[in-house]
């Protein structure tokens, strides 16, 4: 099984798009109303452990409600707590996938280096 992580996750677009094969369209079809949302109508593509990573506590525990995220880090990447930066060093390094889109212009430089460093660390292919 890998491990996938999104990076910046916010509400789980990505995931959906990546590991639900979703497209725009379907993905719209999920967020139609307030019971639609509470669900997502697809399989995984491949098996995969999913860790949501973002800012927002209410969008990653809506992630972890539906199922998109196994596990979800909480945490502003710029100036994570020490108990922060170890949990995403430790879901990086573990990662077999690391995705992020339209996010890392958020992130402080030095942000973007940690990130890179912490899934570089790993000894996943990648």
């Amino acid at each position: 099984m890998l491990n996938f992580v999104d990076l910046a996750a916010c509400f789980g677009n990505t995931t959906m798009a990546t590991l639900y094969g979703m497209d725009y369209e379907a993905i719209r079809q999920n967020w139609r109303d307030e019971k639609s949302c509470l669900t997502i109508d697809g399989e995984r593509r491949f098996p995969a452990r999913s860790t949501g990573i973002d800012i927002s506590p209410s969008a990653m525990a809506y992630g972890e409600k539906v199922g998109l995220f196994h596990e979800t880090v909480v945490v502003d990447l710029n100036v994570p707590t020490a108990e922060q930066k170890h949990a995403v060093d430790t879901a990086l390094g573990e990662a077999d996938i690391v995705i992020s889109t339209a996010a890392l212009v958020y992130l402080d430089p030095a942000a973007v280096r940690q990130v890179v460093e912490s899934f570089a660390r790993g000894e996943k292919e990648g």
